[in-house]
């Protein structure tokens, strides 16, 4: 994926591969030519995982539970950067608050914060507010200082679609004794809108999440997953997403979040392409077997209050700001216009950092 991404010098070793995705990968890379023409790429995808001790910080354990926990080594999280900061003596960090009300005046910003489970508000003056709890919490609390109950703001969700794979090939090879969820990306060019697509290995995922999945009886199919399991990949499919008319995010009286999200984008042309585009490679499927996430499933949520460059009413200036705010910015999704194919997290650290820095050179 270098000619996408770039060259990185000083990059770790790769994530350990399983077996059915080296053979997908190797059958591609003897077939590129004719795959590319089919404008299919695909590569190793690069994780923000540590595969040998670096920094002091030691090496993941590739003990496939990644889907239940945080709190592992060798796997980076926000989490890391707020420890190391605050042992920096960087910022000051109050856990176990809850932002409430914020109110802004010419020379500083008011905020409420409810200390622990209990009602107790706690009031503070900062020069700035820099608001970034998630898209759908960020656009509540502006909403509800705004007293705007039933306003309805655009709201975007990026629900993926699964897609069970099978390598007949594979069916039967031992299971990996390190793995990683994330085994392969790729993308497929030719179709209206940008994508990407992550290949899974399924032996982290709960076996019996998978049973359901089997058109046998239970008893069977818990013989028969074993022998699968080693020939089985699930592509996550993305696309880029954008506002529509329709898909909307309030917030009702008492405060909850009301989401409405009638419209949802059609991935059958997409599947077609790609199920094309593997069974060269011995990869197989069928589309009536592909899962569309419901809305709220996809993690990644954006457009609620998006920057312009001359922005109305819930939407927010190029420097964060809030259309009519001097103090108050927002740092997290919902200023985002649309959402990438993924991943757009570093997107989004890269926008606070710059944020953040505006609010520096503001000169107030």
């Amino acid at each position: 994926m270098h000619s996408f991404l770039g060259e990185t010098t000083g990059m770790l070793p790769p994530a350990p591969i399983v077996s059915a995705a080296e053979y997908l990968l190797t059958r591609y890379r003897m077939r590129r030519k004719r795959t590319n023409e089919a404008n299919f790429r695909l590569g190793r995808s690069r994780l923000a995982v540590l595969t040998q001790p670096h920094r002091g910080y030691s090496q993941h354990e590739f003990g496939e539970t990644e889907f239940f926990s945080t709190e592992q080594s060798g796997i980076y999280t926000a989490r890391r950067t707020l420890k190391e900061l605050i042992t920096r003596g960087s910022l000051t960090y109050l856990g176990g608050h809850r932002l409430v009300a914020y109110r802004e005046s010419a020379e500083h910003v008011e905020i409420d914060l409810c200390v622990g489970n209990d009602d107790v508000i706690k009031t503070i003056r900062a020069r700035h507010l820099l608001l970034g709890c998630g898209t759908m919490q960020t656009a509540r609390l502006v909403l509800l200082n705004k007293q705007e109950f039933g306003r309805k703001l655009p709201f975007i969700d990026h629900p993926p679609t699964l897609l069970p794979l099978f390598i007949p090939k594979k069916f039967g090879a031992a299971f990996p004794s390190q793995s990683f969820p994330i085994q392969l990306v790729a993308t497929l060019g030719g179709l209206a809108r940008s994508n990407m697509i992550s290949f899974y290995y399924p032996g982290a995922l709960l076996w019996a999440d998978l049973l359901a999945d089997i058109p046998l009886p239970l008893n069977s199919a818990i013989r028969l997953l074993p022998n699968l399991i080693g020939g089985m990949l699930v592509a996550q499919i993305w696309e880029t997403s954008k506002p529509v008319a329709g898909n909307q995010l309030s917030v009702e009286s008492d405060g909850s979040i009301r989401i409405d999200y009638p419209h949802r984008l059609s991935q059958g042309n997409m599947i077609q392409k790609l199920l094309a585009a593997l069974r060269p490679l011995g990869a197989y499927s069928l589309q009536r077997l592909a899962s569309m996430s419901p809305p709220g499933w996809g993690f990644h949520h954006a457009a609620c209050l998006p920057m312009r460059h001359y922005p109305g009413p819930f939407e927010t200036h190029i420097d964060g700001r809030l259309w009519d705010s001097k103090r108050v910015r927002i740092v997290d999704g919902s200023v985002l216009p649309s959402l990438p194919a993924k991943n757009h997290s570093l997107t989004l650290m890269a926008n606070a950092a710059r944020i953040a820095d505006e609010t520096l050179k503001c000169g107030y």
